[in-house]
């Protein structure tokens, strides 16, 4: 059984699993997972493959992308709060003369997360990169989104 005091104590080392609402939104699956190494920092990879496009309009610039991050949390919560991001994505995106363009990025971000005490997490985040490699050389590109989602 718990007590109350065990259950006001920070979950150390935890993984946490997410979804980004808005890019479901808008037309691609977004999965996060993240890894809590101390109070203040983390390790994750984010999963993004896009299932839908309106009119032959689509909101992402490619088809589907790997994000590695480290983030650096400002909070006096356990891996929570305002946070910092370092992050390279791997993204790969169809042409319209035929075949597919794998480029690298390297970008900086923001936000903010918050666990509650079971273990939801809303977080919200933003930031901006651009290729190194491949034809969008120096192309800028974002990423971001609201996300819900669990820390166990």
């Amino acid at each position: 059984a718990q007590t109350e005091n065990s259950l006001l104590q920070p979950k150390k080392n935890c993984t946490e699993v997410k979804v980004n609402a808005i890019s479901i939104a808008l037309g691609a699956i977004d999965l996060e997972f993240e890894r809590t190494l101390t109070e203040n920092s983390s390790i994750g990879l984010a999963f993004v493959s896009k299932f839908h496009e309106y009119d032959g309009y689509t909101f992402f610039d490619y088809d589907s992308s790997i994000t590695g991050f480290y983030r650096y949390f400002l909070g006096k919560k356990y891996a929570q709060g305002w946070f910092f991001e370092g992050y390279g994505m791997f993204h790969s995106e169809r042409q319209f003369r035929g075949g597919v363009e794998n480029n690298l990025l390297i970008g900086l971000g923001t936000g903010y997360k918050h666990v509650f005490e079971n273990g939801i997490i809303l977080q919200g985040n933003f930031g901006i990169g651009a290729d190194i490699s491949g034809n969008s050389k120096g192309k800028p590109r974002g990423r971001g989104g609201i996300s819900i989602g669990y820390r166990f």
